[in-house]
């Protein structure tokens, strides 16, 4: 990795975390609200680190994960983008497994396997297409041997 990517990725997480860590003012009764079950069973200093919890979190996901990749990508790469749009059409069948296999590893009822993925997607073609339209996490246009489109996920293992 180039130092300039390195000192790009420093300088970036140095931000994140300084607008991330400054303290802000929330009302407990609004929290209360928002969170009637949890309110049940924590107290209110609890409920306020929770919330801060799931704000960082949500910011993570949506935000510096993606952009650390884009930070990475760009180094070897000019087409680079984050949440870029995809329209086009591809076959119901293939898309309706892909929908399932996404389902099944979502509840944990499979894990990963990118080979067995493609072999079950690819026999259920039906050779009928339809639109599709998906928001690629990362958009990587002059990878080779074609675009590379990637949703980014973390899940943490216990």
């Amino acid at each position: 990795m180039k130092e300039e990517t390195k000192e790009e990725i420093k300088n970036y997480v140095m931000d994140f975390v300084r607008r991330l860590t400054r303290r802000e003012k929330y009302d407990i009764n609004e929290i209360r609200r928002g969170y009637p079950f949890h309110a049940l069973f924590f107290p209110d200093e609890a409920l306020v680190s929770f919330k801060l919890q799931r704000r960082l979190v949500t910011k993570m996901g949506q935000e510096f994960y993606p952009r650390i990749a884009l930070i990475i990508a760009r180094e070897r790469h000019s087409e680079a983008y984050t949440d870029y749009a995809v329209s086009g059409e591809a076959d119901e069948g293939m898309i309706n497994k892909i929908n399932r296999i996404l389902d099944e590893l979502r509840e944990n009822r499979r894990k990963p396997n990118a080979e067995e993925e493609w072999r079950e997607i690819v026999a259920f073609r039906t050779r009928r297409s339809i639109p599709v339209k998906v928001i690629a996490d990362l958009y990587v246009g002059d990878f080779r041997p074609g675009p590379l489109f990637l949703e980014i996920k973390s899940r943490f293992l216990t």
